[in-house]
């Protein structure tokens, strides 16, 4: 997170350090341990590679992800990416219109740019073109932190680019109307406070989070 007012200084939160290598194009971050999500998991790693692959498959029209995308597969949309690389010249076409081969490759290709090490607990980011802000990037709460496994039981993203009938399944997910989300109306993270009810146009209640790491 920034280091109050200040725009070019952070301290650490669920990372506990970080290293950028001398091209500044690959960003290595520790994870911190000890760290629960409100519905009872614990934090790892490839949770928060999964938050990240996500939040740019699902790149939803008007989103923050396009300046994800820019560094990390130098575009700011994937469906304009995904129909140029399939010349489709169709007018409008979107990620249906795309074969599904071209569409599983661009998924994969996310998911090679954001790697999870559990073991040695760390998350590297690896960018197309150095993007000295991209720690401002992070630090901003587009890409925060979800429980990949509570998130697939939730009946959101599996993780995977295509199905066992090699489908480019991941389409489905991607930009979906704010209400067809799985988090417009629930929340699992890892802050201090936790979401205990929403009553529409009326209130929403938080409680405070007992396992909150600090």
């Amino acid at each position: 997170f920034y280091n109050r007012e200040k725009y070019d200084d952070f301290v650490p939160v669920l990372a506990t350090e970080w290293k950028l290598s001398d091209d500044g194009l690959t960003y290595t971050f520790n994870i911190r341990d000890g760290v629960t999500f409100h519905a009872g998991g614990t934090l790892e790693p490839h949770d928060i590679a999964y938050s990240l692959q996500r939040a740019m498959l699902q790149d939803r029209i008007d989103g923050p992800m396009a300046l994800y995308l820019e560094p990390v597969l130098g575009t700011s949309s994937l469906t304009s990416l995904a129909v140029e690389r399939a010349n489709v010249t169709k007018e409008g076409a979107t990620l249906a219109d795309v074969p599904a081969d071209v569409s599983i490759a661009l998924c994969e290709e996310v998911m090679a740019a954001v790697t999870a090490d559990d073991a040695a607990k760390t998350v590297t980011i690896k960018l197309k073109s150095a993007t000295p802000w991209f720690l401002q990037l992070l630090a901003q709460p587009w890409g925060g932190a979800l429980d990949s496994e509570w998130m697939i039981e939730q009946g959101d993203w599996d993780g995977k680019c295509q199905n066992d009938a090699g489908e480019a399944s991941w389409v489905a997910w991607n930009g979906p109307d704010a209400q067809a989300t799985k988090l417009f109306d629930q929340a699992n993270g890892t802050g201090p406070y936790k979401l205990e009810s929403w009553k529409k146009g009326q209130e929403i209640v938080l409680v405070s989070n007992e396992s909150y790491w600090r």
